[in-house]
This record gives C-alpha cells, structure tokens and sequence, in this order.
C-alpha cells in the first residue's frame, strides 16, 4: 500500500464510487450503506495505491530544468 501515488483519474473514479455508494444507501433508505463511503473517500483523499502499478508508473522522473522547455519554444531564440 502507497500513500499519495494515485493519479488523477484514479482519485475521478474513487470519487463516482464514492458518490454511487452514498446514493443507493440514501435512494434506498438504508443509511448506514453510506458509511461505507468513508473508506473510499479517505483512501482517495490519501491518495492510497492498493497494488503496484506498471513499471513505468514506480520510476521516478527525472525534472530537466526549465532549459529544455525553452529550447523548444520559438520565441527562445
């Protein structure tokens, strides 16, 4: 389990579950189904990774500096 590694759509579709929870817990007034909810939008809200994403996703970047931005742009020269 990572803390803080999700990535925005990740946090997007925690949070539709969150609110597809509370909505059947109160469309069918059982409202302590909401309290599952509570899990879902703390481990988003933490960010929480539940299983090792791709190889790709576990390395760390690299930031080059703003120098490499700027070569790039036309006004640069």
């Amino acid at each position: 389990m990572k803390m803080f590694s999700i990535s925005v759509d990740t946090l997007v579709w925690r949070f539709y579950l969150m609110m597809a929870i509370v909505l059947v817990a109160v469309l069918s007034h059982n409202f302590w189904i909401a309290i599952v909810a509570l899990p879902v939008f703390l481990s988003s809200m933490l960010g929480v990774q539940f299983w090792p994403g791709s190889k790709d996703d576990t390395k760390e970047d690299k930031i080059e500096g703003p120098t490499k931005n700027l070569k790039q742009h036309p006004m640069a020269a």
